[in-house]
């Protein structure tokens, strides 16, 4: 290498001269290497050649997979085609098999079908009261006619235990839940064409209607039915959601002022102009008899209108509903549940061919209390006015003219729309006043200024009574009660059935009024059971008087419950089916107790020797009603009678064990304040017997139904003897003929003397 530097030295410097030749010429060997151009050349050449058939076989490469791709693709085309037309045949024969599916199976509105019917009651559901057990029983009015096309008093026949005005004025007769708000309540119902209602029956048929017509079969003393109701079913829990009725509630199709009618068998039919717009197979008939002079008595129902259409696959499912129409329990409680998820709107008219009603009532109903209410609420919407008017719209001195700002607000309050809430608060509070209480309720709900004004209006009411207005009911009324009227004093919930009131909706109003309850009317209330009931008894400690009539759910267990009720005086539990121990052990707890009605509650015991002796041990009695306890005995009645001088009104009816003689022999000595006295089916009472009864001055009514020996000398000495006598029943008895009724009635007017015939 020529360019070696001169300071290093190499190996072969050292190496003997000799080597030097051989060394020069290696060195000039390997120092002179040929160039490379030549095979430079050679290899881009190559490249060049190899770039050129590389070229060429990826043009042919991706040529060929083009057309392997779309081979492929074409075919994949043509099956996927095929498949995609599979795919549209197998949804339209599913699209059209879902839509006959539902068509089939869709939730439609319940319509009438041209099938009509004529169908009789089929089960009684429900009742408020009942002449007996098995002869004049509400079940009589189930079935076919059996009396009807006679008129007459049948046993057979369906009778209500009171009638007229004499069961109102007796010593035993509860006192009205009167306050200011039912005082407007009941001058509404006086002044129109509302109704107030005494007694009820619920009866069923065998499948629902679309109602055209209404049959009932009076035979003896018609005129007392004022309101029919009907309950819409609901189809879409029968059905299993095919058809559904968008009514749930309660709606009176008929409703009228009793009427004083001739004294013969009757139709009494009612045909809709329209037919009635929902399918129902359970009905209520509502009675107001006190205008009536004796028993009325019904001898069937019959119901005709069309069926619902395509409900005929439903029919043995809905025949056991209706037959089991009496809920159990669990079947409520599950409903109740349901319920408050779901809740159904109401409707509160259902057109014009049914009952409006038109509430009117003047200004003088209103009372002192709430006149000053008002005018406390007017004074202070008049100052907040003046100071608003002072702050804002202030005229300048000596201007005739207002401010600008005065007539933008005119002007802007021309176009506004006008709304109820800018009528004064005068006008608000006179509509709100002329409204039940139900409808009172609910505008309270609805914004403040309601509630301020319906606080102020009825904010002291402290009794409630919505027996009148039953159907009316629902749990937001209820509920809403006890937000606004923390203070209930006495309360009546009769007549309301698990169709439209939850009891939890009861147990919420407990829990804030309980404490001050003092009365609590729940007759004929079907969520009555043993259990509400433990609720009620631990709800309300306080209690003076308990209405349980006719709540059939509770057993003797329930009854029971009642012993820590201490402060009670008053008892109703006719038709509640308890026993003799449950009743022995309960009553002597009530010490204060003064009525008390165990009227069919111990038909069918053999042996009453446990509540006798319970009710030996009340020493304050003034009422006692122990009508049809067949197995009561001479000498247990007398014990209680001993030990209670104040009794007034006394029901031993059909009480055949009982010796009436003994019996009056005792009472005017023992009960001289006695002022009514049921001794039906006394077979064996006689004219001694009515003179000794002449001894007690206050008797006011007697009803010696089925005297066998009582003649018209006894009876001449009994109105003699007892200046205050209103009402004798002499039917059935053998010796008072028609004449001598008549003559008895001649000369003692003021006595009403009845005598029925058969």
């Amino acid at each position: 290498d020529d360019d070696d530097d001169e300071d290093v030295t190499y190996i072969y410097d050292s190496l003997p001269p000799e080597f030097f030749p051989t060394i020069a010429s290696l060195r000039e060997k390997w120092t002179h290497v040929p160039s490379p151009t030549v095979a430079l050349a050679s290899l881009r050449d190559a490249s060049q050649s190899l770039a050129q058939v590389t070229a060429t076989a990826h043009s042919k490469v991706t040529s060929a997979a083009r057309t392997a791709k779309s081979q492929v693709d074409a075919a994949s085309l043509e099956i996927l085609a095929g498949a995609m037309k599979k795919l549209d045949d197998a949804m339209r024969q599913f699209e059209a098999t879902r839509q006959k599916y539902f068509d089939k199976f869709r939730p439609r509105l319940a319509r009438a079908s041209k099938k009509e019917f004529t169908l009789e009651a089929l089960n009684i559901i429900n009742y408020s009261s009942e002449y007996g057990t098995n002869s004049y029983s509400a079940s009589n009015l189930a079935g076919h006619r059996r009396v009807f096309p006679h008129y007459g008093d049948y046993s057979n026949a369906m009778v209500l235990r009171t009638y007229g005005y004499w069961w109102v004025d007796a010593p035993e007769a509860p006192m009205p839940i009167e306050n200011q708000a039912m005082k407007i309540f009941r001058d509404i119902a006086a002044a129109n064409s509302y109704v107030t209602s005494i007694d009820f029956v619920e009866f069923s048929i065998s499948k629902p209607l679309f109602v055209k017509s209404i049959s009932v079969f009076e035979t003896f003393n018609p005129g007392a039915i004022v309101r029919i109701l009907a309950l819409p079913t609901l189809l879409q829990d029968e059905t299993q959601g095919v058809l559904f009725q968008t009514y749930t509630h309660w709606h009176t199709i008929w409703e009228g002022k009793p009427q004083p009618v001739a004294k013969q068998e009757r139709e009494f039919k009612v045909t809709f102009r329209k037919r009635i717009p929902f399918a129902a197979f359970l009905f209520r008939i509502e009675f107001d008899h006190r205008h009536l002079d004796y028993y009325t008595e019904l001898d069937a129902v019959q119901v005709s209108g069309r069926c619902v259409d395509k409900l005929e696959r439903f029919e043995r499912k809905l025949k056991m509903s209706i037959c089991n129409v009496d809920e159990s329990d669990e079947a409520i409680r599950r409903k109740e549940i349901r319920d408050s998820v779901v809740r159904a709107s109401r409707i509160s008219s259902i057109g014009s061919p049914f009952i409006i009603m038109e509430k009117k009532v003047s200004s003088s109903l209103l009372f002192p209390q709430q006149q000053r209410n008002i005018h406390t609420l007017v004074s202070k919407k008049e100052n907040t006015e003046k100071e608003l008017n002072l702050s804002t719209l202030t005229l300048e001195e000596n201007s005739d003219e207002p401010p600008i700002s005065m007539m933008e607000n005119s002007s802007q309050i021309e176009q506004q729309e006008r709304t109820i809430f800018d009528l004064p608060i005068e006008i608000l509070a006179n509509i709100l006043s002329r409204l039940p209480l139900t409808c009172v309720v609910r505008f309270a709900c609805s914004c403040l200024r309601f509630q301020t004004i319906c606080s102020q209006l009825h904010g002291d009411v402290t009794a409630f009574d919505f027996q009148p207005a039953w159907f009316d009911l629902d749990n937001e009324v209820v509920e809403s009660l006890a937000k606004f009227f923390p203070s209930i004093y006495r309360l009546s919930l009769s007549w309301a059935s698990h169709h439209i009131l939850s009891f939890s909706s009861v147990r919420t109003l407990l829990q804030s009024s309980g404490n001050s309850l003092q009365v609590f009317r729940l007759s004929a209330c079907t969520f009555i059971n043993d259990t509400t009931l433990a609720i009620v008894v631990s709800s309300c400690p306080n209690l003076v008087e308990l209405d349980l009539q006719q709540c059939y759910r509770i057993s003797p267990t329930g009854v029971k419950l009642l012993k820590p009720l201490e402060q009670l005086t008053r008892v109703n539990l006719f038709g509640v089916k308890c026993t003799s121990e449950a009743l022995g052990s309960v009553v002597p707890h009530w010490k204060k107790l003064q009525h008390i009605n165990l009227g069919h509650s111990l038909s069918s015991e053999a042996d009453v020797t446990f509540a006798m002796a319970g009710l030996s041990k009340c020493t304050q009695l003034v009422s006692l009603d122990l009508w049809r306890l067949r197995s009561l005995g001479t000498g247990e009645l007398l014990e209680v009678l001993n030990r209670n001088e104040n009794i007034q009104s006394l029901d031993i009816g059909w009480c055949r064990n009982v010796n009436i003689h003994a019996v009056c022999t005792q009472l005017p000595y023992k009960c001289k304040k006695l002022r009514k006295l049921i001794a039906t089916a006394s077979r064996k009472i006689a004219d001694m017997d009515l003179r000794l009864l002449a001894s007690c001055p206050d008797l006011e009514q007697l009803d010696i139904l089925g005297a066998g020996d009582v003649t018209k000398a006894g009876m001449m000495d009994l109105l003699t003897g007892c200046s205050n006598l209103k009402l004798v029943d002499v039917s059935f008895a053998r010796e008072m003929t028609v004449e001598i009724v008549e003559e008895l009635k001649d000369a003692f007017p003021k006595v009403a003397i009845k005598r029925s015939f058969s």
